[in-house]
């Protein structure tokens, strides 16, 4: 037992001086961080820091509702709009393991623990905000997303949370479900 109790000890020592985990790390490239009041934190979900964007040839009152229709069909929950400023959001909105049946580790990576990638264990957050926003041009139109992420376990008294960062594939989806939806306008 003492034998046992020695390697434990030993074992924690080692573990507790191990360099951290890389994987675990907030990337580099991230810009905006800030501190929320329950001590966790948020951070922009993509590699630049400013929302994701793509340009149709669609004004932004015709957009809109083709926007906001594929929002809501990638599974992101809709909280509130501004039609008049062609606003979306989305707040606190829990995922657990799948979004729309992908697992989340394909949309987020929050890195990795002995089990795989924590976006599919642990409990991820997802804050969303989107808008259309005048293109270069009368006929066209700019759709923004911007996605804020957190994960914190399920199991422990552990309240600190995971930076994450986004693969960007959710916000293609996005930007796909859109294109779709004005191929289908034009049959």
């Amino acid at each position: 037992m003492r034998r046992l109790l020695l390697t434990v000890a030993v074992l924690a020592a080692g573990c507790a001086s191990a360099p951290p985990n890389p994987l675990q790390a907030p990337p580099p490239t991230i810009a905006e961080v800030r501190s929320e009041p329950d001590g966790g934190f948020r951070i922009t979900t993509n590699p630049t820091g400013q929302p994701l964007g793509r340009s149709y040839g669609v004004s932004p009152d015709k957009m809109w509702p083709l926007a906001i229709d594929a929002y809501a069909r990638v599974g992101l929950r809709i909280d509130g709009s501004d039609p008049g400023q062609h606003l979306v959001q989305t707040r606190a909105q829990p995922m657990r393991r799948k979004l729309n049946g992908v697992q989340l580790s394909t949309y987020f990576d929050c890195g990795m623990e002995m089990t795989g990638p924590i976006a599919d264990s642990w409990r991820i957050v997802v804050d969303g905000r989107m808008s259309v926003a005048p293109g270069s041009t009368a006929d066209s139109s700019q759709v923004a997303t911007m996605l804020t992420v957190t994960a914190r376990p399920l199991e422990g008294a552990s309240t600190s949370a995971k930076v994450c960062s986004s693969t960007g594939r959710l916000e293609s989806q996005l930007a796909d479900a859109i294109a779709e939806a004005m191929a289908a306008q034009r049959r």
